[in-house]
């Protein structure tokens, strides 16, 4: 006996599902955490106690040290007394007004990681930031289990978000460090989709 067509239809592994804007905010604003970036920081500096602040709308000061800033929605980076960020009118790492990996850009001004970043290459730079965490959390399993712990802890009563990877969705909240290893993959394949991705 055959089977009908429309059962046939749900034996077939479901479509590729397209990543937008909403299936990468979820983890920027977990890369935002002042617990991750210390971290990074330290993993990728040896500085263990670098400066981080968030300043609200106040301004980063001649008198404030060098280290990381979050200032009205966007980071900062002060090294040597010379302020930098991702936008055009300074390093040109990410279109104005976007939000996605500016914490990671500030990051790499900041530790002076800059020989794979292209000034106005939008999908490359998210690629390249992308990479630097997989590296990060592939050669630091203490810091891939911070990363989980943040996200079981901010995610866990959001039972509608979700990654994608390999033509699968899970809910973020049931996600492992494999999925998590899987979706990064999927961002940087998909980069050119979120160089205009906006904060909501």
């Amino acid at each position: 006996m055959t089977t009908p067509l429309s059962k046939k239809r749900h034996l077939l592994p479901p479509p590729p599902l397209v990543m937008e804007c909403d299936d990468l905010e979820w983890f920027v604003n977990i890369l935002g955490t002042d617990t991750l970036m210390q971290k990074a920081v330290e993993l990728t500096t040896g500085e263990a106690d670098a400066h981080w602040e968030d300043l609200g709308r106040r301004g980063i000061r001649e008198t404030d040290p060098d280290g990381l800033y979050f200032r009205t929605g966007h980071w900062y980076s002060k090294k040597n007394g010379s302020v930098a960020n991702s936008y055009p009118r300074s390093a040109n790492l990410q279109i104005s007004g976007t939000s996605h990996f500016c914490q990671t850009f500030a990051l790499l001004l900041y530790t002076e990681q800059l020989s794979d970043l292209i000034p106005g290459s939008y999908a490359h730079n998210i690629q390249v930031a992308v990479r630097f965490w997989l590296r990060l959390l592939r050669q630091h399993p203490d810091l891939l289990a911070m990363m989980m712990d943040e996200i079981h802890m901010e995610y866990r009563d959001v039972p509608t978000m979700h990654i994608y990877s390999s033509r699968r969705s899970r809910q973020v909240r049931h996600m492992n460090s494999q999925n998590l290893l899987e979706y990064l993959e999927d961002v940087i394949t998909n980069a050119p989709r979120f160089i205009g991705c906006r904060e909501g």
